[in-house]
């Protein structure tokens, strides 16, 4: 199932998995890996706001603030943090990109009126 040139046995990379939460073992039965795929991503019909971008970034350093979180916890809060600073930039990227964009065609607009009227 694993191979790690001999350097860990598979019952040691097993039980990494199961502590990271991407393992499940199940008494009786073999364990499963599930990890998140791109196929499982869904896209959501509206871009979330600066401002539920802004509380999902407040409420993970809340959290962080929280004593006695595991490994794997502040891990996940560390990568939302990081994940919420980067949308905000490319949102407000994203944002500019959609002004200049109706801009540009409120230009196009008035171009295509002038240029009908002059023979």
């Amino acid at each position: 199932m694993f191979s790690f040139d001999g350097e860990y046995s598979e019952q040691a990379v097993r039980q990494k998995l199961v502590r990271m939460g991407l393992l499940k073992e199940e008494v009786g039965t073999s364990a499963t890996i599930s990890l998140p795929s791109s196929s499982n991503i869904v896209l959501p019909n509206e871009l979330p706001s600066v401002e539920d971008t802004l509380k999902t970034l407040a409420a993970a350093l809340k959290t962080l603030e929280t004593s006695g979180l595991k490994r794997d916890d502040i891990l996940r809060l560390r990568g939302i943090i990081a994940g919420a600073k980067i949308y905000k930039e490319l949102l407000a990227d994203y944002i500019n990109y959609r002004a200049l964009e109706a801009e540009l065609l409120e230009w196009r607009n008035k171009y295509e009126e002038l240029a009908k009227k002059s023979p």
